[in-house]
């Protein structure tokens, strides 16, 4: 396998609401892109539910457009 792996998802979606710390969230998003980047198709293990912040998921664009920012 090796090469040939990578992650798909790897947030989990209830850290999209309110009532999980936002810095849990973070936590998560920067891990997964620790440990699985480049390899790595980043989004939320199931659907946002109807509670889910959206401004959670413009945090996330955020850290992704600051790494990505980073390594070119």
């Amino acid at each position: 396998f090796g090469d040939d792996l990578f992650l798909i998802d790897g947030i989990a979606a209830l850290l999209f609401e309110d009532i999980f710390p936002i810095e849990d969230l973070e936590k998560q998003v920067r891990e997964a892109i620790e440990l699985f980047a480049p390899k790595l198709i980043l989004g939320i293990s199931d659907e946002i539910s109807s509670r889910g912040n959206l401004e959670r998921v413009r945090l996330v664009g955020k850290i992704v457009d600051d790494y990505n920012a980073s390594v070119n």
